[in-house]
């Protein structure tokens, strides 16, 4: 939490996959991220449709 709190002019993302950080700095990477957490939780609700 402390580190949310810190004031940045960018915002980072964390990928598991690559164990790498993103700066979010320009506007086509955060339309980028939030397609890939749009997709991200498009699978989770499939997976936890077909748990139903």
């Amino acid at each position: 939490n402390y580190a949310v709190k810190i004031k940045k002019p960018f915002s980072l993302c964390y990928d598991p996959f690559t164990s790498s950080i993103e700066v979010l700095d320009t506007p086509q990477k955060v339309k980028s991220e939030v397609s890939r957490l749009k997709e991200d939780l498009k699978n989770l609700c499939l997976s936890l449709d077909n748990l139903s």
